[in-house]
């Protein structure tokens, strides 16, 4: 399975973090070139190395830097997770068994004529950048081609919950993200859609979470639950499910719905070097 990866769009990147989930402005100085048509050139890595890992962990780490992005024992089903903002592993179709097996170490790096452009971006740019140069790389060495499709699958909707909607709006006078850790999640003056991508960046949520509060305000978000199994609680607090009814009011529901999901058309072991 993959396993959940998250950034919260105002958080600086750092070394093995998980990252994912960002925005990016094509037109605050991307350094992505034109082609000779007119379209956009898909940023690429100069050079690139991958080798086989055969060391028998499970961990796997992995970063961007200033010129390029580095994995030490990492699953091409992960590094494609990464590049497309996969959280979870039913929204992908038609992986190889070998993706999640196979270890590999990578080292990508850009040009400097790359790099000078890519250093002015913030960190949310230059993710995405990345994240791009990923998926070049995947289709160059891996022969990767998919394409989209619609398909039904399980979702938890956030509703307001039976007793009521327990979120007041935040007399604060700028957001802040105090805290986002497994097992809590402490906002200032946040938008309900902050709080989706923080339940959906957890591995205690195991599917896609979607809006349905109907609520557009700010809000001051605590949530704190007891980390473990999904839908069980720990000798540290409840779990999330009850958490959140009990701490803001409101309920994840389990329904199914149309979602988009990638489909692998193509994709090929690499030859090591």
């Amino acid at each position: 399975m993959f396993r959940k990866i998250g950034f919260h769009p105002r958080q600086p990147a750092m070394c093995s973090l998980l990252l994912a989930g960002v925005c990016f402005y094509a037109d605050a100085g991307s350094g992505q070139d034109m082609a000779p048509n007119g379209a956009m050139k898909t940023p690429a890595f100069e050079v690139t190395s991958l080798r086989p890992n055969n060391s028998g962990s499970e961990s796997m780490q992995w970063n961007f830097s200033q010129n390029g992005f580095t994995a030490r024992n990492i699953t091409v089903q992960k590094l494609i997770s990464i590049a497309y903002d996969i959280n979870y592993a039913n929204e992908v179709v038609g992986l190889p068994r070998w993706t999640d097996s196979a270890r590999l170490d990578v080292e990508a790096k850009m040009s400097e004529e790359a790099a000078a452009p890519f250093r002015k971006l913030n960190a949310q740019q230059q993710w995405k950048e990345i994240q791009l140069m990923l998926q070049s790389l995947l289709a160059d060495r891996f022969s990767l081609k998919i394409h989209h499709a619609s398909q039904k699958l399980p979702v938890y909707t956030l509703e307001i919950a039976k007793a009521g909607c327990k979120l007041k709006e935040s007399q604060a006078e700028a957001p802040l993200y105090k805290a986002k850790g497994h097992g809590r999640i402490d906002y200032q003056k946040a938008q309900i859609g902050d709080l989706i991508y923080g339940l959906s960046t957890e591995p205690d949520i195991d599917r896609r979470v979607i809006d349905r509060t109907g609520l557009t305000g700010r809000y001051d978000i605590f949530l704190e639950w007891g980390t473990g199994a999904l839908g069980e609680s720990t000798s540290t607090g409840p779990s999330i499910f009850t958490a959140l009814e009990e701490q803001l009011g409101l309920k994840l529901v389990a329904e199914k719905v149309p979602v988009d999901v990638m489909v692998i058309d193509q994709l090929e072991p690499p030859t090591p070097n």
